[in-house]
């Protein structure tokens, strides 16, 4: 599937420490935070664990924003923005969800890159093809992503939406898993 090379991961990597440091102090360690032996080990870590979601994204342009921030840009206006330990998926600048960084939350940003160029057709064909979701809640966790995609099947964090809608599509996507979907897009992008 999608892949960076090592020397855009590791501009990926610096983008998140500059960010990080940003709001935590120049002083703080990633190693701590990763719960890694040191500095290299964290980055190191980070930095395979990044190559997990990017990799298993649909194959497709992606380049990493050219402000220096901790973000790729796909295709048709979708972004995804990297933190220490989650992501937030974007479409034409507005955050949509936050999940955790792991390759789960790869199946997300495909499902945001199909709405993003067939909208409801592709939200007829991931609704028919995904499994059973768990149920959508509203919890006061996090009052910028409240509504919750529960996916009891799929073990880890659960993935925070802006709306019910959003929630349930990313439940879809995780439900899916990263390979499913992307083989969806894939035989839409060849149909269409």
């Amino acid at each position: 599937m999608g892949d960076l090379p090592d020397a855009t991961l590791a501009l990926l990597w610096d983008a998140v420490v500059a960010e990080v440091k940003k709001r935590t102090g120049p002083y703080v360690s990633m190693a701590k935070f990763l719960h890694q032996p040191d500095e290299q080990k964290a980055g190191e870590y980070w930095v395979e664990q990044a190559r997990g979601v990017i990799g298993a994204v649909v194959p497709g342009d992606v380049t990493l924003a050219s402000s220096g921030e901790p973000v790729l840009l796909y295709p048709d206006g979708v972004s995804l923005r990297f933190d220490l330990s989650e992501v937030k998926i974007a479409s034409h600048g507005t955050v949509l969800w936050r999940a955790a960084r792991r390759p789960l939350a790869a199946a997300i940003v495909t499902e945001a890159l199909g709405h993003a160029r067939w909208g409801d057709q592709w939200d007829h064909l991931v609704a028919a093809r995904a499994p059973k979701t768990g149920p959508i809640v509203q919890a006061d966790v996090d009052r910028e992503f409240p509504w919750i995609a529960q996916n009891p099947a799929v073990p880890g964090p659960w993935t925070g939406a802006k709306t019910e809608e959003l929630a349930l599509r990313a439940a879809r996507a995780e439900a899916l898993g990263p390979k499913k979907i992307a083989r969806l897009y894939e035989r839409m992008r060849k149909h269409s």
